[in-house]
């Protein structure tokens, strides 16, 4: 089957691109490596590792003057890059100007349960995640110290530790000193007293620094235990536990810690628990933090000064390396006007991404013709006419999506190929299916119900629920005030509490002649235990319902929400890319149409296997010997059982596999050398 070599791949993710062109992002990526070497000098045998790490450090800005300039493929490429010298972190706009840190906790979850590898966004099985590798570099570090002082005698364990200097991410996860771990699992209480002297040292709270070891210890030696793993993941990252649970794992909370400190110290609780986990990378890697679409932000005044605040904080804590991705004009236009003076000499001078050359396009097209296998051939003049008309230079994207077009037309066998529009949307679908572990439904919904642009006549507003730092959409109505809550649950959130404000907002609105009707957005795959009881919102507040978001319903608004975000109202904007934007407002313009949307019934829900070893080599072997798979053929090459979302999860743990969208819809898995 033939496929598109120049059809742009939708990106939802930066870990799985289309490699990146060399000469276009070169020149921006030296500048940033040789900023991280500087800031993050290698020593050895210094106490802490990363004692010496530059701190309160201009914050990085890079982008582009226009939409689809290649921000996101420029993080991919720096993320493979500084694979094994630094934990990188995909960061989305925050949507809630009251909980930025909330918000950078909750990323800091979803990137640290990746695998620690720069192009996979699911783990083999029995992979590390990188929260364990992590824990693991910590506990070594940890362990080196306290053999320098004496602290631990036993020569088998200071021939382990020897060993952990040398392969600091290996030795526990891999078993390849048993007496090592073995000691950690019966003694391990031995050495807290001596641990928290050293943690003490890199600024961490007392009277957590108990918890912080137990979860370290838990993440990095107790890998046959999920329940001990799960707590461990939980407490540090702020979500709430079952107390037995906790006990388990030698976690010190109170029975109902999970219900509580509701109010404005829940945000507080989120900002110690990010900078104690920047103070720990100091026994271990930076972290590198690239933050897309940062003009996302411009969305409101409350909002970009409240990613100021949060940048603000983040320079003047623990070291961090940071980078900004923004459009330059909405980031200069709609942002910055919102910082204080401070925050703006905070950051560095813009790194701007470059534009491809009229003279350089047909060496860029070649060269996404040669990685596919495809043999080198001359690119047709008129392509590049139609695609440049009076411009000397274009964006990547919009160069590609021209030729693609112009490829489409001439060589497609398709006589009745998908709109424009209709393909960006499968393939906006496509690779949210494909990352679906890591779908970040609360960043969507928030962004469905307050989009980027909204019309000056759009009915809905975002409500500040205080003291609780709750995302809150209303829409005023004739008779009635809508409220939606996309995470009712919201963590640490105490039930009680929240039925209060309900109530009282209830009688304010019926002083008022007018109905409260306030909803709660549910993600139906969601763990059970991170739903809100239907017991107290049913039978202690009958007012408050739960709408369930289904699976379907989910793809299609990520797809849209990422279109928007995509294809920004530019002057440049192309008729195509027009036609995409509209496509994606249309899209959530009917879903908000439509809410409060009823609660379907949960539908029956089929289990996929678990993925295997043999699986995922067979699915390779297939790829790699046809080069292009269409996903139906691949599934008549697998065992019956297989199923599209066990052939999606196994294609995004191989690297060397791209996953295009076909004319039709149907996804393509490409080999690339």
């Amino acid at each position: 089957m033939q496929v598109n070599p120049f059809w742009p791949t939708f990106v939802v993710d930066p870990r799985k691109i289309d490699p990146a062109w060399r000469p276009l992002f070169s020149e921006v990526l030296q500048r940033i490596l040789s900023e991280f070497d500087h800031r993050f000098p290698r020593t050895e045998n210094s106490w802490p590792p990363g004692g010496n790490w530059r701190e309160h450090q201009p914050l990085l800005l890079a982008g582009s003057n226009a939409s689809g300039g290649g921000m996101t493929t420029l993080i991919g490429t720096l993320f493979r890059l500084m694979e094994g010298r630094a934990f990188p972190f995909y960061i989305r706009p925050f949507r809630n100007p009251l909980a930025p840190w909330k918000a950078l906790l909750q990323a800091f979850g979803m990137e640290l349960s990746l695998p620690d590898r720069s192009r996979a966004i699911h783990r083999w099985p029995e992979e590390p995640s990188r929260i364990q590798v992590f824990a693991n570099e910590i506990l070594g570090s940890l362990a080196t110290r306290l053999v320098d002082q004496g602290r631990i005698r036993d020569a088998r364990l200071r021939s382990a530790v020897r060993f952990l200097r040398r392969h600091p991410s290996k030795v526990l996860l891999e078993g390849l000193v048993p007496e090592w771990v073995q000691w950690l699992r019966q003694d391990y209480a031995r050495i807290i007293p001596f641990a928290e002297e050293l943690l003490s040292e890199l600024g961490l709270l007392g009277d957590q620094l108990p918890n912080w070891l137990w979860a370290i210890h838990g993440l990095a030696v107790r890998t046959e235990d999920r329940v001990i793993q799960e707590a461990c993941r939980r407490w540090i990252f702020g979500e709430p536990i079952d107390w037995s649970q906790a006990i388990r794992a030698n976690l010190a909370v109170a029975p109902r810690e999970q219900a509580m400190e509701a109010l404005e110290s829940d945000e507080e609780l989120c900002r110690r628990h990010v900078e104690n986990l920047l103070r720990l990378s100091k026994l271990s890697k930076p972290f590198l933090l690239a933050f897309d679409n940062a003009d996302a932000w411009g969305a409101e005044p409350a909002l970009a000064a409240s990613a100021g605040d949060l940048l603000q904080a983040l320079s003047e804590g623990p070291p961090v390396f940071v980078l900004l991705g923004a459009r330059l004009p909405h980031w200069n236009t709609s942002v910055l006007p919102h910082w204080s003076e401070k925050q703006r000499s905070l950051l560095s001078a813009p790194f701007l991404l470059r534009e491809i050359e009229k003279s350089e396009a047909a060496e860029l097209l070649e060269a996404r013709l040669s990685r596919l296998g495809r043999r080198r051939s001359a690119i047709s003049p008129q392509w590049l006419e139609s695609a440049y008309q009076n411009r000397s230079s274009l964006p990547p994207r919009a160069l590609l999506l021209s030729v693609a077009v112009s490829w489409d037309q001439q060589q497609s066998a398709d006589p009745n190929p998908s709109s424009i529009g209709t393909r960006w949307l499968f393939d906006a679908k496509l690779q949210w299916e494909i990352s679906r572990p890591n779908l970040p439904f609360g960043w969507i919904v928030e962004w469905a119900l307050l989009p980027l642009e909204p019309p000056a006549d759009f009915a809905w507003q975002r409500e500040e629920i205080r003291p609780f730092t709750l995302f809150c959409a209303r829409r005023r109505q004739s008779e009635a005030d809508l409220f939606l809550f996309p995470q009712p649950q919201a963590r640490r959130t105490d039930e009680r509490a929240f039925l209060s404000y309900l109530e009282k907002a209830t009688d304010a609105a019926k002083a008022d002649s007018r109905s409260f009707q306030p909803y709660g957005l549910v993600f139906e795959q969601e763990e059970p235990r991170a739903l809100p009881s239907r017991n107290w919102t049913e039978q202690r507040s009958p007012g408050f319902s739960l709408l369930l978001l289904s699976a379907k319903e989910m793809l299609d608004l990520s797809a849209a929400v990422s279109l928007l975000f995509s294809f920004r109202h530019d002057p440049g904007l192309s008729s195509i890319e027009e036609e995409i934007h509209e496509r994606a407002k249309g899209i959530l313009a009917s879903w908000r149409a439509r809410l409060p949307i009823p609660d379907p019934a949960p539908p029956d829900r089929h289990r996929s296997e678990s993925l295997s070893l043999p699986l995922i080599e067979s699915i390779r072997d297939s790829i790699r010997a046809k080069q292009v798979l269409p996903l139906t053929a691949l599934l008549q090459r697998l065992p019956r059982q297989v199923d599209r979302e066990q052939a999606l999860s196994a294609a995004a743990t191989l690297s060397e596999v791209q996953i295009r969208t076909g004319p039709k819809g149907e996804p393509l898995f490409c080999w690339q050398s």
